[in-house]
């Protein structure tokens, strides 16, 4: 699972190098939340239909009227709150993610989110309950405090800690899992609850962890750790972080792609506007075959250049938003929504028909953003 980030990208990243997804809930590695399929470099000339093609004709969307965006609100609501109840526990999962644009609307779903079976869904409603405070339930999360999946266990102590419960001892709790987990993605899981959190008093430890050697991980595996720990320390202040997680933009191998795009996730979710004309260059290159980077990495740049205040990605957008597979999709429908301009709703709107329910899901989210964005309320 991740916290506020996409992650299909790492996902469909993943199974490109033959890396698989796993079951249980990534740490914040953002990114499976979503979508299996190898990423194409470009967008693809048309194929055969097979009737799960996007819906025609996209970019011919017309402008929403601002009287309509109100029931075009409702509708992205409605569509997500039946999201919540898909059989596909990632799509539950993802849509745990999403409850944070509604949170007081979406009180019901968290609340069934802590008793689902998935750990991914589970882990997913504690994070937004926590980052959205949602005192209402607040009751029902210790159990959870012992739950069997660590990605649950560590999620519950930081919604109780920005609950104000037990708070004391968030990050002595986190800290054990922190150095005892084995799997190096509960560890990077970890690390980002406590950048969340706001402890300064967990940055030696989390200094600490860099440093701890993992003889049975993998390269990307400690890569992703390291970035992620980097992400918490600049969270809790410590901006000489910076320098790393800029440098892990530039992929010197294929396998560094999964890297690479969490770094230009963390960079939108740290605003570092410092990493600005890093991501406009890397935006432009092309491999030695002359290929440029791959779909997700692209969509990646156009979201968090929208959050760095650069909302002029639309047209990387357009460029995936018929793409044949569901994951570019949706990840295309996330830059509209991150754009969060009323000049994209008519392209949400016709998304939100789409054959995938990622890509439903991904652009009713992405109207939520944009309205809200119009009324003024964030969606951080």
């Amino acid at each position: 699972m991740t916290i506020g980030r996409s992650g299909f990208v790492a996902c469909v990243l993943a199974v490109a190098l033959a890396a698989g997804c796993a079951a249980e809930p990534k740490p914040v590695s953002r990114r499976d939340r979503r979508g299996q399929e190898p990423a194409p470099v470009a967008p693809q000339a048309p194929a055969a239909p097979t009737g799960k093609e996007p819906i025609a004709s996209l970019r011919e969307a017309e402008p929403v009227a601002p009287l309509r965006a109100s029931t075009l609100r409702e509708r992205a609501l409605t569509l997500i709150e039946e999201s919540a109840r898909a059989e596909d526990p990632q799509l539950r999962s993802n849509t745990m993610e999403f409850a944070n644009l509604a949170a007081a609307r979406m009180t019901a779903a968290l609340a069934a989110g802590l008793a689902d079976p998935s750990p991914a869904v589970r882990a997913s409603a504690l994070v937004t309950i926590g980052r959205s405070q949602v005192e209402s339930l607040v009751d029902q999360i210790p159990p959870l405090v012992e739950d069997s999946s660590p990605f649950v266990r560590s999620s519950a102590v930081f919604a109780l800690a920005r609950l104000g419960r037990a708070a004391d001892r968030s990050v002595s709790r986190l800290a054990d899992l922190l150095f005892t987990d084995p799997s190096p993605r509960v560890r990077a899981h970890v690390a980002v609850l406590l950048g969340e959190l706001g402890d300064a008093s967990a940055a030696p430890m989390l200094r600490e962890a860099a440093a701890v050697d993992l003889p049975r991980a993998s390269v990307i595996e400690v890569q992703l750790l390291r970035l992620q720990i980097a992400e918490a320390l600049v969270k809790l202040g410590h901006e000489r972080e910076l320098p790393t997680i800029r440098a892990a933009l530039y992929a010197a191998r294929p396998e560094d792609l999964e890297a690479s795009a969490l770094a230009v996730q963390i960079i939108g979710q740290l605003e570092d506007k410092g990493s600005t004309d890093h991501l406009v260059w890397l935006s432009s290159q092309r491999d030695e075959q002359g290929n440029p980077l791959p779909a997700e990495i692209q969509l990646a740049i156009a979201s968090t250049l929208a959050q760095l205040g650069i909302a002029r990605g639309d047209f990387i957008a357009d460029g995936f938003a018929e793409a044949s597979q569901a994951a570019i999709r949706a990840q295309a429908a996330d830059v509209y929504g991150r754009i969060g301009q009323g000049r994209n709703l008519g392209k949400l709107e016709r998304m939100m028909q789409d054959p995938s329910p990622l890509v439903r899901l991904y652009a009713a989210a992405g109207v939520l953003r944009t309205v809200n964005r119009a009324a003024g309320v964030s969606d951080r």
